[in-house]
């Protein structure tokens, strides 16, 4: 594979070779395209790489659809689903999750039981009381 910067190193090379060449601006105007499309090739790949690095996102369901797509046909895109959740890209950026009504209600009852565990804790560790049922 013939890289960019490879023409001017050859016509570099060529003119190096000549007895008065180094006394030359020629030469200097070259160095600086060599380097110049060298330096320009890998900042575009820096830039291209930084920037699909900046637009990556984690995508937490096995199935992907556009707002175009769910627009179109929402109990489809569900259906593709297969009972689990789909997310739905704006733009090949996750907008939100359609999560399937049984994998709602259990993400609810874990958070629930979350908060009552935290409450839990907190009170494990403060002063027992003494009662009795007759002063209930």
């Amino acid at each position: 594979m013939v890289s960019a910067h490879q023409p001017f190193k050859r016509l570099l090379n060529t003119l190096m070779r000549a007895p008065d060449f180094r006394k030359c601006d020629l030469k200097v105007t070259l160095e600086r395209m060599l380097k110049s499309t060298f330096k320009s090739a890998i900042k575009g790949a820096l830039k291209s790489t930084f920037k699909e690095a900046d637009m990556a996102h984690m995508i937490h369901a096995g199935v992907t659809a556009s707002v175009t797509e769910l627009k179109r046909n929402p109990m489809g895109t569900i259906a593709a689903g297969q009972g689990g959740t789909v997310a739905i890209l704006n733009r090949n950026e996750p907008a939100f999750y359609c999560v399937p009504t049984a994998e709602y209600e259990a993400m609810l009852a874990m958070i629930e039981d979350a908060e009552l565990n935290a409450i839990a804790d907190a009170r494990a560790s403060s002063r027992e009381i003494a009662v009795s049922l007759d002063e209930l």
